[in-house]
């Protein structure tokens, strides 16, 4: 049975055709079933040359020679170009402004190309359905192009997250499934599964599963690239996530490798940093809980990995936290998933971690590489103070947020080195963020009797936790016993049961080996009288 012949766009380029047949020489090349098939269709026993497959490609699209196709797609390449010259109100306009006045006006004038009445589909599948009933019935083309080499017109859809849209087009016979293999303008987000799950919308778990789910439901299939446990984590399905890591727990410390998604590429990442960046709180959750005997938890840093996205093989980025894909997202879409992380995790996340990455910068319409920056200063470089869109009105909230998280941060880490002048000088600078929570940093991390000295000073109450043991639990973990006397005298409970059920007393000797001159002197110090704070 002989292969249809496959439809060429209405607004076809020949530069593109030249790519779509260089990158099938190279998959014939590299032995791929798919392209041996297209091209023993044509050819057998020969060794196959660039121009045999423009030669394939032309007989696919029902011309007998490359030349005859290349002389076809120039002439009605001018064709249009010529005509659009002529035209500042088209069909395709009338449709994005949702004007059915104009866009009937024009249908009935028959003033439009099939591409432009293709086109206006796309745009009124956005918002606007009953004008897109309107231009189907008029002989729209649900399986169109959308032109310029952007791939079929339920692509837009798809990007957009638009359920309502993708539903249109399915219903009215759109193909849910794409070629695979098809170089288009957005590289490999070529069919409506890849688009919708590669789109920088971040809408929540429940738009985007149902949206794939309904791709699902029309036939279409979850990309190569993208494993069960990825495609869980897209769909915002922690009980399919739990399922999943319950057969195989090793799982969850997996690293993408040829992974083309997220607004902050996920090469070299993990399971949590892509929940984090598609707002899949429910999975984020799963992950944060199981993770952590196997290396993951909200600090694990991505991998520093060449990165082969649009052929720049030099760049060596990464290094980024989770919360550094939740971070500045597109019209701050990734908010309700910042607001979740400092809730549920914000006691742990350091917010002074650095990174190499490359996002999208919205302002330069362009992928803009930022060198060793935190997640403020990662914010802040995207950050336009005259945009007064509201589309971008969690953005104030957010960097308040990142400067003060920044600040606690930085202190912390300054008190977990030992460092008294630095952590001194941010202490002064923002008394607010001096806290229960830098015990640990001081007697556990630093063991540092000045920094606790100058903690205590500053009226820190040293019974006050953050963390089940207290300060005085972590002095007697240590066997310190200045340690143990200065909290003492400061007002440290001896007797405190702790939400583990252990006392000061408990813990001496149990983890660090201490002599019996050392134990000695830990019991005394913890018998001592309290006393105020010198």
């Amino acid at each position: 049975m002989d292969t249809p012949a496959k439809k060429l766009s209405v607004d076809p380029s020949l530069e593109h055709l030249r790519k779509q047949a260089k990158q099938l020489l190279r998959a014939y090349q590299r032995g791929l079933a798919p392209a041996k098939q297209r091209v023993e269709r044509v050819f057998t026993g020969k060794v196959v040359k660039l121009a045999d497959a423009q030669h394939v490609l032309a007989v696919e699209y029902g011309f007998p020679s490359w030349p005859k196709l290349a002389a076809y797609v120039q002439s009605v390449t001018a064709d249009a170009a010529a005509w659009r010259q002529t035209k500042n109100d088209n069909l395709p306009k009338a449709a994005n402004d949702g004007d059915m006045a104009r866009v009937r006006a024009l249908l009935d004038a028959g003033d439009f190309t099939q591409h432009d009445l293709d086109l206006a589909l796309a745009r009124a599948t956005h918002l606007y359905l009953d004008i897109a009933q309107v231009l189907v019935d008029h002989g729209a083309d649900v399986n169109g192009e959308y032109g310029g080499n952007y791939g079929p017109i339920l692509l837009a859809p798809c990007e957009g997250t638009n359920v309502k849209g993708i539903r249109f087009l399915l219903e009215h016979g759109a193909e849910a499934e794409a070629d695979p293999d098809r170089s288009t303008k957005y590289g490999n987000h070529n069919t409506p599964m890849r688009m919708l799950l590669g789109s920088y919308m971040r809408p929540g778990g429940h738009a985007r599963r149902e949206a794939i789910d309904l791709l699902v439901s029309y036939g279409a299939t979850r990309p190569t690239e993208v494993d069960d446990l990825a495609f869980a984590i897209f769909r915002d399905d922690p009980q399919e996530l739990t399922r999943l890591l319950d057969a195989d727990p090793k799982r969850i410390a997996k690293r993408f490798v040829g992974f083309d998604y997220g607004n902050i590429k996920l090469e070299g990442a993990t399971y949590l940093h892509q929940a984090v960046e598609y707002q899949a709180a429910g999975c984020v959750d799963v992950l944060c809980a199981r993770g952590y005997e196997h290396g993951i938890e909200i600090n694990t840093r991505a991998n520093r990995t060449a990165e082969a996205i649009h052929d720049r093989r030099d760049f060596r980025g990464g290094g980024q936290t989770p919360i550094f894909h939740c971070v500045a997202s597109n019209g701050g879409g990734n908010f309700p998933m910042f607001e979740h992380l400092l809730e549920k995790y914000g006691r742990w996340i350091d917010f002074s971690a650095r990174a190499t990455i490359r996002m999208y910068c919205w302002r330069a319409n362009q992928e803009e590489t930022l060198e060793n920056v935190t997640p403020l200063e990662m914010a802040d470089a995207n950050f336009n103070p005259d945009d007064t869109n509201p589309y971008w009105k969690s953005r104030d909230r957010e960097l308040a947020i990142l400067r003060q998280r920044d600040a606690r941060s930085t202190m912390e880490n300054a008190v977990k080195r030992g460092d008294e002048a630095t952590a001194t000088q941010l202490m002064n600078q923002h008394p607010e963020h001096v806290g229960p929570h830098l015990w640990a940093a001081a007697v556990h991390d630093a063991r540092s009797v000045p920094l606790v000295t100058g903690l205590l000073r500053r009226g820190l109450d040293p019974n006050a936790t953050a963390d089940p043991r207290s300060a005085l639990d972590l002095a007697c973990y240590h066997g310190d016993a200045a340690m143990i006397r200065l909290l003492v005298e400061a007002g440290a409970d001896t007797k405190r049961l702790n939400p583990l059920g252990e006392r000061p007393a408990d813990l001496l000797g149990r983890f660090v080996p201490l002599d019996p001159e050392q134990h000695r002197a830990c019991l005394a110090a913890l018998g001592a009288d309290p006393g105020r704070a010198g």
